[in-house]
């Protein structure tokens, strides 16, 4: 019972197909053939695991390593369970079989956008003092205080 509970479980659409597109690009690569579903499973992940990095920093203002730990261990748990677990990256290969080429060269502008959109709550800060020299989280937590 629990078993097919977690098989059920699955990421949101545009993360499969945003899966299908990384998976098609590395599979182009001899290097990467046997291996294109790890490679971009992982790069997935370490967009969300920057995305979440960055986003808990920006609300929270808590910088120990223990909390860095604890959403690095979330991301594994999650994509593991969305991706690894009885093999689903296989399913989601066969759910987006039928793109084609060039609607995969979209996928790959998609993926790129979806790129930058996740590292925005890490970019924002750091841009602001690099350029600016202004501490976002040192603002934020006076307007807290």
């Amino acid at each position: 019972m629990i078993g097919e509970w977690l098989y059920g479980i699955r990421p949101p659409k545009y993360l499969r197909y945003l899966f299908f597109i990384s998976y098609s690009f590395y599979r182009r690569f001899t290097s990467e053939r046997g291996e294109a579903h790890f490679t971009a499973i992982l790069f997935l992940a370490m967009m969300h695991l920057l995305a979440y990095e960055g986003l808990f920093f920006l609300l929270t203002i808590s910088f120990k390593k223990i909390n860095a730990i604890f959403i690095m261990l979330f991301v594994g748990i999650q994509f593991y369970f969305w991706f690894w677990h009885k093999k689903k990256w296989k399913l989601y290969i066969e759910e987006f079989k039928y793109i084609n080429r060039k609607q995969q060269l979209l996928g790959g502008v998609y993926l790129f956008i979806y790129l930058f959109i996740c590292l925005l709550p890490i970019a924002i800060p750091l841009g602001l003092s690099l350029i600016y020299n202004i501490n976002l989280y040192k603002k934020i937590e006076e307007l807290m205080l």
